[in-house]
């Protein structure tokens, strides 16, 4: 799912091909159609909830690393600088956000993912605890 994850992220949905994803992956085409009948918008919609998981282990690490507020928020961004660092990344285009819409009539699904970091995930506890008070994450932003 990494590298599924990664192409989406450089490439964009549209200019991701299966076949691509395949080599990459080092799975013939038909075991990635085995595994994921729903072919690439599937794929996808599993590499949202692949890379949002990536990213809420970061969050728990940072805030498992500090009691306090403020030292957890730096341990959370000195992580992610570390894994931007570490990887190949070298920048972030300007079209990526229509990069990642799918065709027209094709939606990839990340409802659940942008459910959970409004209300906070049951399955994470440690990373959106609301009874933790050194730990809670606002759930929306004040108005400007």
């Amino acid at each position: 799912m990494r590298v599924t994850a990664r192409l989406l992220q450089r490439q964009g949905y549209e200019g991701t091909p299966i076949k691509q994803i395949a080599a990459a992956a080092e799975a013939t085409l038909g075991s990635v159609y085995h595994f994921f009948p729903g072919g690439k918008q599937e794929l996808a919609a599993e590499a949202i909830r692949y890379s949002d998981e990536e990213f809420a282990e970061v969050l728990r690490a940072g805030l498992a690393a500090e009691a306090d507020s403020a030292d957890a928020m730096l341990a959370i961004v000195t992580l992610l600088a570390d894994g931007l660092r570490a990887s190949d990344w070298l920048g972030v285009a300007r079209s990526t956000p229509r990069r990642w819409r799918p065709s027209a009539g094709r939606p990839i699904s990340s409802a659940h993912v942008r459910r959970r970091w409004r209300t906070g995930s049951a399955s994470s506890p440690s990373v959106y605890s609301p009874t933790d008070s050194r730990r809670s994450m606002p759930t929306s932003w004040p108005a400007p």
